[in-house]
Protein backbone atom coordinates (compact mmCIF):
# COMPACT_ATOMS: atom_id res chain seq x y z
CA UNK A 1 0.00 0.00 0.00
CA UNK A 2 2.87 2.49 0.72
CA UNK A 3 4.15 1.47 -2.68
CA UNK A 4 0.72 2.83 -3.92
CA UNK A 5 1.01 6.16 -2.35
CA UNK A 6 4.11 6.89 -3.71
CA UNK A 7 3.14 6.07 -6.88
CA UNK A 8 0.35 8.29 -6.63
CA UNK A 9 2.40 10.88 -5.36
CA UNK A 10 5.51 10.23 -8.49
CA UNK A 11 2.54 10.52 -10.85
CA UNK A 12 0.85 13.72 -10.09
CA UNK A 13 4.35 15.18 -10.10
CA UNK A 14 4.75 14.06 -13.42
CA UNK A 15 1.42 15.10 -14.61
CA UNK A 16 1.61 18.84 -13.54
CA UNK A 17 4.98 18.97 -15.25
CA UNK A 18 3.90 18.17 -18.65
CA UNK A 19 0.77 20.07 -17.92
CA UNK A 20 3.04 23.15 -17.11
CA UNK A 21 5.03 22.43 -20.33
CA UNK A 22 2.29 22.07 -22.40
CA UNK A 23 0.68 25.16 -21.44
CA UNK A 24 4.41 27.07 -22.28
CA UNK A 25 3.88 25.52 -25.59
CA UNK A 26 0.01 26.98 -26.10
CA UNK A 27 1.76 30.24 -25.78
CA UNK A 28 3.69 29.94 -29.39
CA UNK A 29 1.62 27.53 -30.97
CA UNK A 30 -1.33 28.23 -33.79
CA UNK A 31 -5.23 27.48 -32.86
CA UNK A 32 -4.88 24.21 -34.72
CA UNK A 33 -1.55 23.17 -32.85
CA UNK A 34 -3.10 24.48 -29.54
CA UNK A 35 -6.08 22.54 -30.37
CA UNK A 36 -4.07 19.01 -30.62
CA UNK A 37 -1.94 19.93 -27.33
CA UNK A 38 -5.16 20.80 -25.56
CA UNK A 39 -6.71 17.64 -26.36
CA UNK A 40 -3.18 15.50 -25.63
CA UNK A 41 -3.46 17.38 -22.23
CA UNK A 42 -6.80 16.21 -21.54
CA UNK A 43 -6.55 12.64 -22.70
CA UNK A 44 -3.15 12.70 -19.89
CA UNK A 45 -5.29 13.86 -17.46
CA UNK A 46 -8.31 11.25 -18.16
CA UNK A 47 -5.56 8.80 -17.82
CA UNK A 48 -4.53 9.46 -15.02
CA UNK A 49 -8.05 9.54 -13.35
CA UNK A 50 -8.66 6.18 -14.55
CA UNK A 51 -5.38 5.25 -12.95
CA UNK A 52 -6.09 7.01 -10.08
CA UNK A 53 -9.62 5.55 -9.55
CA UNK A 54 -7.85 2.00 -10.47
CA UNK A 55 -5.29 2.93 -7.76
CA UNK A 56 -7.79 3.80 -5.07
CA UNK A 57 -9.73 0.06 -5.72
CA UNK A 58 -6.13 -1.72 -5.40
CA UNK A 59 -5.81 0.38 -2.09
CA UNK A 60 -9.32 -0.35 -0.51
CA UNK A 61 -9.17 -4.08 -1.56
CA UNK A 62 -5.93 -4.58 0.16
CA UNK A 63 -6.88 -2.72 2.60
CA UNK A 64 -9.83 -5.13 2.90
CA UNK A 65 -7.80 -7.74 3.07
CA UNK A 66 -5.60 -6.96 5.77
CA UNK A 67 -8.49 -6.08 8.01
CA UNK A 68 -9.92 -9.56 6.79
CA UNK A 69 -6.35 -11.05 7.88
CA UNK A 70 -6.08 -9.34 10.90
CA UNK A 71 -9.90 -10.30 12.17
CA UNK A 72 -9.27 -13.99 11.67
CA UNK A 73 -5.92 -14.38 13.13
CA UNK A 74 -7.51 -12.91 16.17
CA UNK A 75 -10.78 -15.11 15.70
CA UNK A 76 -8.84 -17.73 14.95
CA UNK A 77 -6.07 -17.19 18.57
CA UNK A 78 -9.10 -16.86 19.93
CA UNK A 79 -10.88 -20.03 19.56
CA UNK A 80 -7.78 -21.70 19.80
CA UNK A 81 -7.39 -20.60 23.26
CA UNK A 82 -10.43 -21.15 24.06
CA UNK A 83 -10.61 -24.67 23.37
CA UNK A 84 -6.95 -25.12 25.08
CA UNK A 85 -8.05 -24.34 28.26
CA UNK A 86 -11.60 -26.39 28.31
CA UNK A 87 -9.45 -29.27 27.36
CA UNK A 88 -7.36 -27.92 30.05
CA UNK A 89 -10.14 -28.30 31.98
CA UNK A 90 -12.29 -31.67 31.41
CA UNK A 91 -8.64 -33.46 29.98
CA UNK A 92 -8.32 -33.81 34.01
CA UNK A 93 -9.61 -37.04 35.66
CA UNK A 94 -12.53 -36.29 37.56
CA UNK A 95 -12.34 -36.06 40.92
CA UNK A 96 -13.86 -38.19 43.65
CA UNK A 97 -16.48 -36.39 45.25
CA UNK A 98 -17.91 -37.16 49.01
CA UNK A 99 -21.22 -35.98 48.62
CA UNK A 100 -24.16 -36.03 46.35
CA UNK A 101 -23.96 -32.06 47.27
CA UNK A 102 -20.23 -31.79 45.59
CA UNK A 103 -21.37 -34.31 42.48
CA UNK A 104 -23.89 -32.16 41.72
CA UNK A 105 -22.05 -29.23 41.44
CA UNK A 106 -19.52 -30.58 39.48
CA UNK A 107 -22.11 -31.78 37.34
CA UNK A 108 -23.61 -28.34 37.03
CA UNK A 109 -20.29 -27.25 35.96
CA UNK A 110 -19.96 -29.67 32.88
CA UNK A 111 -22.99 -29.10 31.73
CA UNK A 112 -22.09 -25.27 31.67
CA UNK A 113 -19.18 -26.38 29.60
CA UNK A 114 -21.38 -27.66 27.40
CA UNK A 115 -23.31 -24.97 26.87
CA UNK A 116 -20.39 -23.01 26.47
CA UNK A 117 -18.89 -25.33 23.66
CA UNK A 118 -22.56 -25.70 21.76
CA UNK A 119 -22.35 -21.45 22.06
CA UNK A 120 -18.75 -21.38 20.57
CA UNK A 121 -20.15 -23.89 17.86
CA UNK A 122 -21.44 -20.58 16.07
CA UNK A 123 -17.91 -18.74 16.07
CA UNK A 124 -16.63 -21.70 14.37
CA UNK A 125 -19.49 -21.82 12.28
CA UNK A 126 -18.64 -17.73 11.06
CA UNK A 127 -14.68 -18.85 11.29
CA UNK A 128 -15.19 -21.33 8.94
CA UNK A 129 -17.34 -19.20 6.72
CA UNK A 130 -14.03 -16.51 6.63
CA UNK A 131 -11.77 -18.89 6.07
CA UNK A 132 -13.79 -20.08 2.59
CA UNK A 133 -13.68 -16.14 1.57
CA UNK A 134 -10.48 -15.71 2.05
CA UNK A 135 -9.41 -18.55 0.06
CA UNK A 136 -11.62 -17.46 -2.73
CA UNK A 137 -10.27 -14.42 -2.42
CA UNK A 138 -6.55 -14.78 -1.46
CA UNK A 139 -5.36 -18.68 -2.57
CA UNK A 140 -3.26 -18.47 0.63
CA UNK A 141 -3.33 -22.50 1.51
CA UNK A 142 -3.57 -20.58 5.23
CA UNK A 143 -7.10 -20.39 4.29
CA UNK A 144 -7.30 -23.94 2.52
CA UNK A 145 -9.54 -27.07 3.24
CA UNK A 146 -7.27 -28.80 5.83
CA UNK A 147 -7.07 -25.60 7.77
CA UNK A 148 -10.41 -25.53 7.87
CA UNK A 149 -10.88 -29.40 8.96
CA UNK A 150 -8.12 -29.49 11.37
CA UNK A 151 -10.23 -26.24 13.36
CA UNK A 152 -13.43 -28.51 13.25
CA UNK A 153 -11.71 -31.47 13.94
CA UNK A 154 -10.23 -30.43 16.82
CA UNK A 155 -13.88 -28.68 18.22
CA UNK A 156 -15.68 -32.00 17.59
CA UNK A 157 -12.90 -33.87 19.69
CA UNK A 158 -13.61 -31.41 22.71
CA UNK A 159 -17.53 -31.75 22.09
CA UNK A 160 -17.33 -35.42 21.91
CA UNK A 161 -15.07 -35.64 25.73
CA UNK A 162 -16.96 -33.10 27.08
CA UNK A 163 -20.38 -34.99 26.13
CA UNK A 164 -19.21 -37.79 27.79
CA UNK A 165 -18.10 -36.07 31.16
CA UNK A 166 -21.57 -34.94 31.50
CA UNK A 167 -22.57 -38.27 30.69
CA UNK A 168 -20.77 -39.96 33.14
CA UNK A 169 -21.09 -37.62 35.83
CA UNK A 170 -25.10 -37.72 35.48
CA UNK A 171 -24.95 -41.21 35.50
CA UNK A 172 -22.44 -41.00 39.24
CA UNK A 173 -25.12 -38.45 40.33
CA UNK A 174 -27.82 -40.68 39.55
CA UNK A 175 -26.55 -43.50 40.98
CA UNK A 176 -25.96 -41.61 44.22
CA UNK A 177 -29.85 -40.05 44.41
CA UNK A 178 -30.97 -43.31 44.30
CA UNK A 179 -28.95 -44.63 47.05
CA UNK A 180 -29.84 -41.61 49.06
CA UNK A 181 -33.68 -42.41 48.30
CA UNK A 182 -33.13 -45.86 49.43
CA UNK A 183 -31.70 -44.91 52.56
CA UNK A 184 -34.59 -42.73 53.27
CA UNK A 185 -37.57 -45.31 52.69
CA UNK A 186 -35.32 -47.99 54.64
CA UNK A 187 -35.10 -45.45 57.55
CA UNK A 188 -38.86 -44.17 57.34
CA UNK A 189 -39.65 -48.18 57.37
CA UNK A 190 -37.62 -48.49 60.35
CA UNK A 191 -39.34 -45.76 62.64
CA UNK A 192 -42.71 -47.73 61.34
CA UNK A 193 -41.65 -50.66 62.25
CA UNK A 194 -40.12 -49.67 65.86
CA UNK A 195 -43.68 -48.23 66.43
CA UNK A 196 -45.07 -51.50 65.75
CA UNK A 197 -43.18 -53.21 67.65
CA UNK A 198 -43.39 -50.68 70.42
CA UNK A 199 -47.50 -50.90 70.87
CA UNK A 200 -47.33 -55.04 70.34
CA UNK A 201 -44.96 -54.97 73.09
CA UNK A 202 -47.92 -54.38 75.84
CA UNK A 203 -48.72 -58.04 77.54
CA UNK A 204 -52.04 -56.71 78.90
CA UNK A 205 -54.71 -58.88 77.07
CA UNK A 206 -56.23 -62.58 77.02
CA UNK A 207 -54.15 -65.54 76.02
CA UNK A 208 -55.70 -64.88 72.36
CA UNK A 209 -54.41 -61.25 72.52
CA UNK A 210 -51.12 -62.31 73.41
CA UNK A 211 -50.35 -64.77 70.74
CA UNK A 212 -51.95 -62.69 68.00
CA UNK A 213 -49.04 -60.21 69.08
CA UNK A 214 -46.70 -62.52 69.05
CA UNK A 215 -47.61 -63.68 65.55
CA UNK A 216 -47.31 -60.25 64.31
CA UNK A 217 -43.88 -59.54 65.72
CA UNK A 218 -42.78 -63.41 64.40
CA UNK A 219 -43.69 -61.67 61.13
CA UNK A 220 -42.33 -58.16 61.79
CA UNK A 221 -39.06 -59.77 62.80
CA UNK A 222 -39.44 -61.58 59.55
CA UNK A 223 -39.39 -58.62 57.87
CA UNK A 224 -36.60 -56.61 59.54
CA UNK A 225 -34.32 -59.50 59.55
CA UNK A 226 -34.86 -59.30 55.20
CA UNK A 227 -34.83 -55.59 55.60
CA UNK A 228 -31.57 -55.79 56.89
CA UNK A 229 -30.07 -58.07 54.86
CA UNK A 230 -30.83 -55.85 51.56
CA UNK A 231 -30.41 -52.30 53.23
CA UNK A 232 -27.84 -50.27 50.96
CA UNK A 233 -24.52 -50.45 51.70
CA UNK A 234 -22.49 -47.19 52.58
CA UNK A 235 -21.53 -44.73 49.98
Amino acid sequence: MQDILLMKGEGEVKLNMTVGKGEQVLKHNRLEGQEAICSQLQSLKDAWANMLMTSMSCHSRLEWTVAQWTSFQESRSQLQQWMESVEQEVGMTLPQQPGLKEKAALLERLRAIQADVDAHATALSRLSDKTLEMHEKTADQTFGPESRAELNVHFADISAVVKGKVQSMQSIVSEHEQYVDAVRDFNDWLISAKEELQRWSDLSGDSSSIKRKLCKVQVRTCKCVCGSSSQPASY
